[in-house]
């Protein structure tokens, strides 16, 4: 505390401490318990509230790496802190930490496969998409075969995601070439889903077809936004077809992921059945199994994600039924809820992509005024979630 209050780092405090108990009872092992728990850069400032991270210092991850082991452990170490840090500036001062890094060790280490998939981990947790596919794709390409194999997962995956991201951000300049864009994000996920395909031929996994779905529904966005209204149609034969596929390989292990892919199916079902004149609404016992699945995810993971789909099951059952604009208060309300846990766009940008899926398919039909309105609405607050 003496060292703490002089204004020293607080692992460097709790190596003062450890020291002076070694020197003073030498038959006790007391020094070296672990009770000590926290941020290593944490300082304490008198005459202020105690912010968490106010007082950290900017580390120098430079000046403690001597090998690629220690460089990958500071990747890791900033992956891991980017997906846990909500403020503002935090993933930019990463990405600059991770450029540095990348700067200084990149031409040395990043020819090997474990390190280049570092770099790309590190990237996509601070937000930088593009970074991030360019390093997996060294990583595949590496000669010493070190890149584990989910790598190949995670490129496919950001490269479907990323490319719809570039479309919506092309698309708000009103004198952007639509079909441009759209071509250049349908060859992004051409290549994704090949890759997936090739992976499908090794292990058709639930986590797979669960990718190449999210790949197809990439593709009806972009299919959606320039009108190319055959391709969204086949587009979304696909989801379903995955995504069936998935559910049933979890359904046969029985395993609670199916939550999962039974979510998106039943999406992908209602955007099929949106054309219909007559609504077909959701069967009693899909309605609780998917609901009890969701209650059970909830449990073991409370974070932001069960409690997202838990919502947006409410919102699919009400508009299988064409009734959106009787649950829009309340759906609403509980965003809003959510959001005050989570203010950053990046999560906010996947429920955006799975409300345009479906709300935006919706207000393609025909619709009585207060459904178009509780739909359009929805949809703008999700992306103004989203920082579109």
């Amino acid at each position: 505390y003496e060292d703490l209050l002089r204004g020293s780092r607080f692992i460097d405090a709790i190596g003062v401490a450890r020291e002076s108990t070694w020197r003073e009872y030498p038959a006790s092992n007391t020094w070296a318990a672990y009770q000590c728990y926290g941020d290593p850069d944490w300082v304490f400032s008198a005459g202020r509230a105690d912010v968490p991270g106010a007082g950290r210092r900017r580390r120098d991850y430079g000046r403690s790496i001597a090998s690629p082991s220690g460089l990958m452990l500071a990747l890791q170490t900033i992956a891991v802190e980017s997906e846990f840090d909500r403020s503002a500036n935090g993933p930019a001062q990463r990405r600059e930490t991770i450029a540095r890094l990348e700067a200084r060790f990149g031409p040395a280490w990043g020819a090997r496969g474990d390190v280049a998939t570092a770099f790309g981990d590190a990237y996509s947790r601070a937000r930088d998409a593009a970074a991030a596919v360019r390093w997996y794709e060294r990583a595949l390409v590496a000669l010493d075969g070190s890149a584990p194999l989910q790598v190949a997962e995670r490129l496919a995956n950001l490269r479907a995601r990323h490319a719809y991201e570039e479309l919506t951000r092309t698309l708000r300049d009103p004198q952007a070439d639509v079909a441009q864009a759209a071509a250049r994000a349908h060859e992004q996920i051409d290549r994704a889903i090949e890759l997936l395909q090739r992976l499908v031929a090794i292990d058709a996994s639930v986590e797979r077809s669960n990718l190449l779905g999210a790949a197809w529904k990439r593709r009806v966005l972009v299919a959606r936004e320039a009108g190319q209204t055959d391709l969204e149609a086949r587009a979304l034969d696909q989801v379903l077809e995955h995504y069936r596929a998935a559910e049933a390989k979890a359904g046969a292990a029985g395993s609670d992921e199916l939550f999962y892919p039974g979510m998106n199916r039943l999406a992908a079902e209602l955007v099929k059945g949106f054309a219909e004149a007559a609504p077909r609404p959701v069967p009693d016992d899909e309605a609780k199994r998917l609901e009890a699945a969701l209650e059970r995810r909830a449990d073991l993971d409370p974070s932001f994600w069960p409690f997202v789909q838990t919502v947006e099951l409410r919102l699919y059952l009400a508009l299988a039924k064409r009734a959106l604009a009787e649950v829009v208060a309340g759906a609403r309300t509980q965003f809003e809820i959510l959001r005050e846990r989570v203010i950053t766009p990046e999560e906010w940008k996947t429920v955006r992509d799975q409300a345009s899926f479906v709300l935006g398919a919706y207000l393609k039909t025909r619709l009585a005024p207060p459904e178009r309105e509780a739909a359009q609405g929805l949809l703008d607050l999700l992306k103004g979630y989203a920082g579109d």
